[in-house]
């Protein structure tokens, strides 16, 4: 039984309207599948008008060409257009036409764009592997006959995204200049709030509030750095032994994790928004085109106070002593390390993080 999240319950009622005895299409055709993408860089409301769209256009398709498509097998996604690996969804459908014996033969989509906008080599990719490797019939609604004509709808839909890009940084710089947040998720130890100190509109009059029980983490964190000059290697050892769970999206307190943390100046209540750019660049390993983002000048940067969590003076002094560890660190590595040295913490703690895994 598929289970659909909460977020998305709309989309099977949208589904049921459309539907005749519970299939897109024509319910005595042969079986199908449909993909669905909404972009989670437009409108912020644009997946309520985006799905319903794409399902009529894909039961119309699959009415056209006598297919059936059941609910279980619609697979939707709202992710930005460019990278495709990282979509549950989509990840999900390419994994079940690789299966044998699978339910279905063809695939329905909308669009070319909805596949991936990146028109240079992921459309071509996805298209081979779906129709040459998997031996998957693939139906746009909106027929692209020639490899030509699919290569310019791509190249457009990508420029657009590329716009889309640019606009929605501007938006954020527009957001920070009038003193809101731009992120989208609370950094560790803050959860998102609007100015009057609820959530209802949250997402568009964005401020930090502080989350009471991760700002106590953080604050024992930054403690154990201040007054003990512990390592980092030392704390992850003691969250961990706390059963403190980590920030979302992450396993566990990898040491890694909490020098980003400690050194992030939000802590000390300075937000900065217009931070980093979004560039087309050529990956030196894949020789291709990728979406990536760099550091922008730090005079571009703009400040946006939050609560602090750290005084100034112990955020400060907390910086010291990581960069005092990290030298001392490289240097007991180049000279060998001493029974006292306390970075004979290092294999230590790679010991036991192994043990407690296999326990």
């Amino acid at each position: 039984m598929k289970k659909t999240p909460d977020r998305f319950l709309w989309v099977k009622e949208e589904f049921e309207r459309i539907a005749t005895s519970g299939y897109m299409g024509n319910p005595q055709g042969a079986k199908a599948m449909a993909y669905l993408r909404v972009s989670a860089v437009g409108q912020a409301e644009e997946g309520r008008t985006g799905f319903p769209r794409q399902l009529q256009h894909v039961h119309e398709k699959a009415r056209q060409l006598s297919l059936a498509i059941p609910w279980e097998l619609v697979f939707f996604d709202d992710h930005t257009g460019f990278e495709f690996r990282d979509r549950p969804a989509l990840t999900g459908l390419r994994t079940l036409v690789k299966t044998q014996p699978r339910p279905a033969d063809d695939l329905v989509i909308e669009n070319l764009d909805r596949l991936t906008r990146e028109a240079t080599w992921h459309q071509g990719y996805l298209l081979e592997e779906f129709e040459k490797e998997c031996k998957i019939k693939v139906h746009f609604w909106k027929d692209l006959g020639s490899k030509i004509e699919r290569a310019v709808y791509g190249t457009v839909a990508q420029d657009r995204m590329l716009t889309d890009l640019e606009r929605m940084a501007t938006g954020n710089r527009i957001k920070a200049q009038s003193g809101r947040v731009t992120a989208r998720v609370p950094a560790y130890g803050f959860m998102l709030v609007d100015s009057t100190g609820g959530t209802v509109n949250a997402k568009k009059d964005t401020h930090y509030a502080l989350n009471s029980t991760e700002a106590r983490v953080m604050q024992m964190i930054y403690s154990w750095l201040v007054q003990e000059h512990a390592t980092l290697v030392e704390i992850s050892r003691r969250l961990t032994e706390k059963k403190i769970k980590p920030p979302k999206k992450s396993r566990a307190w990898e040491h890694s994790l909490i020098y980003k943390m400690v050194t992030n100046p939000v802590y000390k209540g300075e937000f900065f928004a217009h931070r980093y750019i979004q560039l087309k660049r050529v990956s030196k390993q894949t020789g291709r085109d990728v979406i990536g983002k760099i550091q922008r000048p730090r005079d571009e940067w703009i400040l946006v106070p939050v609560p602090a969590i750290v005084s100034s003076q112990s955020w400060e002094l907390a910086q010291k002593v990581v960069k005092s560890n990290r030298i001392l660190m490289v240097r007991s590595f180049s000279t060998g390390f001493s029974k006292s040295s306390p970075y004979l913490g290092v294999i230590e703690f790679q010991s036991w993080f192994s043990s407690q895994k296999c326990s």
